[in-house]
C-alpha cells in the first residue's frame, strides 16, 4: 500500500473495529530501525478477531517514520 490517502484509508477502516493491543515481546531497536511484536484485538460483529504483528518501523534523518511494514498473515489470525 503506497500513498498518504490509501494509507489513512486502511487505517481509518482498521481502528473502527479496533479494541486493544498488547505488546507480546522485546522492542528492537537497530540504528534507525524498530521492530516489535504485538497482538491486536478487533471486534468483527460476528465475533473477535485477534492478529499477532511484527510491525518494522524505518525513520530518516528528521526522526520521523518514513516507511512501515507489517509482517503477518492468514496463520497469525485467530477467531
Amino acid at each position: 500500500m503506497r500513498g498518504t490517502e490509501a494509507i489513512t484509508s486502511f487505517y481509518q477502516h482498521a481502528t473502527a473495529a479496533l479494541k486493544g493491543a498488547e505488546l507480546l515481546g522485546d522492542i528492537r531497536v537497530a540504528g534507525d530501525e524498530v521492530a516489535f511484536p504485538f497482538e491486536i484485538t478487533a471486534d468483527l460483529g460476528a465475533g473477535i478477531m485477534k492478529v499477532q504483528v511484527i510491525d518494522l518501523f524505518h525513520f530518516n534523518t528528521d526522526e520521523k517514520v518514513d516507511s512501515m511494514r507489517a509482517f503477518w498473515d492468514q496463520n497469525n489470525m485467530k477467531m
